[in-house]
């Protein structure tokens, strides 16, 4: 995926994505106030402290997509997906 000059690392230019190469990892998560011993299969991320979007989708995984692309084409975080 092209990153715009400037853009912070792991930003991505959706203009340029290209969904056969550019892949996304998808994930559940929950806050846990300290890290456990991992179960095997699982990961743990450190997501740092900021400001974020939040988008909740229903429906079939084939579909998750249309969050992303409509997140960039509508300008608006409020907008129905």
């Amino acid at each position: 995926m092209t990153r715009k000059s400037g853009n912070p690392e792991g930003e991505t230019d959706p203009e340029n994505y290209i969904p056969s190469k550019d892949k996304f990892e998808y994930f559940i998560g929950l806050e846990v106030s300290e890290q456990y011993e991992i179960p095997v299969g699982m990961v743990c991320r450190t997501i740092p402290a900021n400001e974020y979007v939040v988008f909740t989708f229903k429906g079939k995984a084939d579909n998750a997509g249309r969050v992303h692309k409509k997140s960039y084409t509508n300008g608006s975080v409020s907008s129905k997906v």
